[in-house]
């Protein structure tokens, strides 16, 4: 999991810097650095800004963090006077290092530090150039954070919005909030006669499951389909967004039957499943979040393969120079990069064209990174940028489909 320490030039780690670093709360997801990413991206111009990005591979256990503050000390040497200082006291702050995960990552300018902590081992680099370096952020930023989370079990029923592994409860009027509450509408004997049956049920492993194609359906089962129901009339008030996907958390027989039944659209194929632990919001969230991102990092590898083979009939580009400008005149739809590309150039406009020239005689004016260049300003102008993997067929650091 990814968090957010802080974001703004001005913010507290602790006392001693009250005047200059202000915590946001630690609690913060990678749903926030991905805003943060766009934001900064969509207010990117050209004003040739001195920027230092560092990654740096640290340790949850925060006592285990030396040779991180000894490669943070060697850093701070490339930097100027001022934030030489703030990463000085960054190093000397205890109470910073009990939240960090496995890479810290630091962003500074002369208006803003912004430092993350992420549960992804990324090791030590540095980047001064004219930009932020992102390029290692780019594969969270086709991730979906949002999602709904409805909790069916028959002891417990609730409907949560999620965000990562942050669950917030609905309310939801008219729902029932376990399978006792519908089975009281039963006459007495119906009811004494399903509540004694349902003891019998839930975990054994010779319990049916129901494939709804025709499968026999005993007594229970019609219980289970109206306490079903009962939950989809209500919940499917509630959930408006048809592109918000709905997890369900639950036992495979009572997924099953729900997901047949259901009114909702986008309840995925996957599911949350249910023991007495999993009740708990906290770790409900977290087994949520687990099953959201295998799904996810499927359909972003789907998402690659499909416009990798697009290069190939649609109107695109692999000429870096072409690409550059199609990107800074917001004319790329999706930008593909290879991670492992560090293409240190001067970027120089001529006649309303820029122009990318490979660093020599250790020219310093407006250096920077070409991939990661473009794939700011794709972003500053609406399109979508993928990291492709070694192993994947790209013949060329930069890879576009075209707008128009």
């Amino acid at each position: 999991m990814w968090a957010v320490i802080n974001r703004k030039h001005s913010f507290n780690i602790s006392h001693k810097l009250q005047e200059h670093i202000l915590y946001m709360e630690l609690t913060s997801t990678s749903a926030d650095i991905k805003d943060f990413i766009f934001q900064y991206a969509k207010n990117f111009s050209e004003n040739n800004i001195d920027s230092t990005t560092i990654y740096l591979q640290t340790s949850p256990v925060w006592d285990q963090n030396e040779e991180a503050k000894i490669q943070l000390k060697n850093y701070a040497n490339d930097v100027d006077d001022y934030h030489r200082k703030f990463l000085a006291h960054l190093i000397d702050d205890e109470q910073f290092w009990k939240h960090v995960q496995d890479t810290l990552v630091i962003m500074m300018e002369k208006n803003q530090e912004c430092v993350f902590t992420v549960s992804d081992e990324m090791g030590n680099q540095i980047h001064q150039d004219c930009a932020f370096y992102i390029k290692p952020l780019i594969n969270i930023l086709s991730r979906n954070y949002d999602y709904y989370l409805l909790l069916l079990s028959q002891k417990q029923v609730s409907l949560y919005r999620g965000r990562e592994a942050k669950l917030f409860e609905i309310n939801v009027p008219d729902m029932p909030i376990n399978m006792d509450e519908i089975m009281e509408f039963d006459d007495p004997e119906k009811s004494i006669q399903n509540k004694t049956s349902s003891k019998t049920g839930p975990g054994l492993s010779g319990a049916m499951i129901y494939h709804g194609h025709g499968a026999y359906i005993d007594a229970k089962n019609d219980n289970l389909i109206r306490f079903c129901t009962s939950v989809d009339n209500a919940a499917s008030q509630k959930i408006s967004s048809q592109n918000t996907p709905l997890l369900i958390a639950s036992d495979i027989k009572t997924y099953s039957i729900f997901s047949k039944l259901s009114k909702i659209k986008g309840i995925l194929n996957q599911y949350v499943r249910l023991d007495k632990r999993s009740l708990h919001p906290d770790l409900l969230g977290k087994r949520a979040w687990e099953v959201m991102k295998e799904i996810q990092q499927q359909d972003i590898n789907d998402e690659i393969s499909q416009n990798l083979q697009k290069l190939e009939y649609e109107k695109s580009s692999r000429n870096s120079q072409e690409v550059l400008n199609k990107a800074y005149y917001g004319q790329v739809d999706t930008l593909l990069v290879r991670p492992e590309d560090e293409l240190k150039v001067n970027i120089k406009m001529e006649n309303g064209l820029l122009k990318a020239e490979r660093i020599n005689n250790g020219s310093n004016n407006n250096i920077t990174e070409l991939t990661n260049y473009t794939a700011i300003n794709t972003l500053k102008n609406g399109g979508m940028v993928y990291s492709v993997e070694n192993g994947k067929q790209l013949d060329s650091p930069l890879a576009a489909i075209l707008r128009y």
